[in-house]
């Protein structure tokens, strides 16, 4: 499912999902798998939901960022993650950078 398919309630949901734990396992699995250090860890949190949002969703360009579940709609987070490569995390870290004087 993506913004094109979603209707108004569903993107409701999923801006919900995304911010009641969408961000937060988002930001500890790419800890995990890149075994960030604390430094990292910190500006990662420092990023709003809405400008991490952006970024989880442009790793999958073909914008399946929710499924279906039996309590409604789950953040695909992991599958974010999988295809996330270092260079994907260096460049957009640089981006909050050269956004951040």
């Amino acid at each position: 499912m993506n913004r094109n398919t979603m209707n108004a309630e569903e993107h409701s949901e999923y801006l919900d999902s995304w911010n009641s734990y969408g961000y937060r396992e988002f930001i500890i699995e790419l800890a995990r798998k890149f075994r960030l250090n604390d430094s990292t860890l910190r500006v990662l949190h420092r990023v709003s939901e809405d400008r991490m949002r952006l970024w989880f969703e442009s790793l999958l360009p073909c914008g399946s960022w929710i499924e279906p579940d039996s309590g409604g709609l789950s953040v695909e987070y992991l599958n974010a993650v999988d295809v996330c490569s270092r260079a994907d995390l260096v460049k957009f870290l640089r981006s909050l950078r050269s956004s951040n004087p």
